[in-house]
């Protein structure tokens, strides 16, 4: 998922919860103020209109959020910090491509009944 300009590594797990619960995605961010104050910003939740094909709703749907959390973080880049790696060597890229080709993405949405 490009993030900054390069492939990054970018979880899928906010966009696939948001589809398959059928509810939105809000991006919020905390930014650190004078000593042990912060600053709590709850944006407008992601519009989206889903088009029936999970997998590609997936992919979408996370680089709108990856698209996001660039913006904000370019509005105060002193305010961030990852604590995994966002790029990767190839190898270590290879090996997750390699882990994540088992997995199923595509499974049905869940009924309403088991949304909660």
């Amino acid at each position: 998922m490009p993030y900054f300009g390069r492939d990054a590594m970018t979880t899928p797990a906010p966009a696939a919860m948001a589809l398959r619960l059928d509810c939105a995605l809000v991006p919020a961010s905390i930014e650190r103020k004078k000593g042990s104050w912060f600053r709590c910003r709850v944006y407008p939740a992601l519009e989206f209109a889903a088009s029936g094909d999970y997998d590609r709703d997936v992919v979408a749907l996370t680089a709108q959020l990856t698209r996001k959390i660039e913006e904000i973080v370019r509005e105060r880049p002193s305010q961030w910090l990852w604590i995994h790696r966002r790029w990767p060597t190839e190898r270590a890229q290879d090996q997750v491509r390699g882990k994540r080709s088992g997995l199923r993405t595509s499974d049905a949405p869940l009924p309403a009944s088991d949304r909660g």
